[in-house]
């Protein structure tokens, strides 16, 4: 996690989070923040000078913690699908489903694109770096199938991070997510590993 955050900030951050999933940013006030935190007005002053900032630096904490979710289990996971699959959980599914539990989603992701959206785009580059390791380290993963696809790690990265996106901005459900999330996974695998260049019978 980000030395910079100290204790006092992670309580206020916390605090904050969660109140912003129940009553959406608009609702909550800085005195909201203090009480859930149980520190007083200044106290929180003291550390953040608004409800933007904190807003802000609630989602660099939580993305934060998300990179290193996936970054412990990269150490663990060992095929692509595992790898891939965990670490589309953490970036993808786990921040969907925390948003749509809000009954103010809406105003959330509204507020994410007014006040942060360049962390947004951090998180996409955060996300992007972490797919692709994913992919280069699985002990399944096949070179020649990489090169038949004319394709370079990055680039397939960069499609996969691209693609996840794009599903997160359409789809409503999180078992419709998922669903799409293990489909994305089991091809990716079947074009990139071991399995995927060993011939079948019937193509002898």
């Amino acid at each position: 996690m980000n030395d910079v955050i100290n204790t006092k900030q992670e309580r206020i951050l916390d605090a904050a989070v969660r109140l912003f999933l129940k009553y959406g940013y608009k609702r909550v006030t800085m005195g909201d923040i203090a009480e859930a935190s149980e520190m007083s007005r200044p106290a929180v002053y003291l550390e953040y000078a608004n409800k933007v900032e904190i807003f802000r630096a609630g989602i660099l904490l939580y993305m934060e913690r998300f990179r290193e979710m996936a970054a412990e289990g990269l150490k663990e996971w060992r095929t692509l699908e595992e790898r891939l699959g965990g670490v589309l959980r953490y970036w993808v599914l786990d921040p969907f489903r925390l948003m749509h539990e809000s009954p103010l989603a809406d105003d959330l992701y509204e507020s994410s694109y007014s006040f942060a959206n360049d962390l947004r785009m951090e998180g996409m580059s955060w996300s992007e770096v972490q797919i692709c390791d994913a992919i280069e380290g699985a002990e399944d993963l096949h070179l020649e199938s990489l090169k038949s696809l004319d394709m370079t790690i990055q680039q397939v990265g960069r499609l996969i991070n691209l693609s996840t996106a794009e599903m997160k901005r359409f789809v409503q459900k999180e078992e419709d997510l998922q669903e799409h999330l293990d489909s994305m996974v089991k091809v990716y695998t079947r074009l990139l590993t071991v399995e995927a260049a060993v011939p079948s019978e019937s193509s002898t």
